[in-house]
């Protein structure tokens, strides 16, 4: 109440605008995480170099091509600040994307689109054997559902590059309102989504 009385003292279009940030910000929450997958091998992980496959753009035309610029800036700020050297390759960037048919199956608000991950990795061997990575780092939409908000399902694979497989991994879920376009809080939507990663790094003991 304290609030909207002190709208009513602002001019009509700053109080309109004050009060969308507002909504906006209240519709941008912290998305769920959760370590689905700890080996014996885990415990050991220190990361210091990690190649990053992001294949969140394949659903930029639901994200937002400016989430996918913000989520690329703060994950690789996130990862330098934790000591960990990163180099990123989005789907779209890859060889592969050229020749490949992303058509999603399914309904208007809950679509499958087929990602070709094991063949963007195998395409892109020698550009990652020239960074000398310790781990990959896998980031993919698992899910997506649309209607009057975007709900987001992203799992993120952690793979020991000596050991050649899957030594830890984590399934986050989050969701926000669209008001009027898909770029509505990029920075902020990724902030969050990048944030509640690292977050569960730390809390693991993978990063410093």
């Amino acid at each position: 109440m304290r609030q909207r009385r002190c709208l009513r003292h602002l001019p009509r279009g700053l109080a309109a605008a004050l009060l969308a940030a507002a909504l906006l910000t209240a519709c941008a929450h912290a998305p769920r995480i959760q370590t689905t997958l700890r080996t014996a091998d885990t415990a050991s992980i220190r990361l210091d170099r990690v190649y990053v496959y992001s294949f969140l753009d394949v659903r930029d035309h639901e994200l937002g091509q400016d989430f996918i610029s913000q989520f690329d800036r703060q994950l690789r700020e996130a990862l330098q600040r934790d000591g960990v050297t990163s180099e990123v390759l989005w789907f779209k960037e890859s060889p592969v994307a050229a020749t490949y048919s992303l058509a999603p199956t399914g309904t208007r608000n809950s679509s499958t689109t087929h990602i070709p991950i094991a063949e963007v990795i195998a395409a892109n061997r020698k550009a990652e054997s020239m960074f000398h990575p310790t781990h990959l780092l896998i980031v993919f939409p698992a899910q997506i559902m649309t209607g009057n908000g975007i709900s987001l399902t992203v799992r993120w694979d952690l793979v020991d590059k000596r050991l050649g497989k899957v030594v830890w991994q984590a399934k986050s879920t989050g969701y926000h309102i669209v008001f009027s376009n898909r770029n509505e809080m990029a920075e902020e939507r990724a902030r969050l989504l990048v944030g509640a990663f690292d977050k569960e790094l730390h809390q693991d003991g993978l990063v410093r």
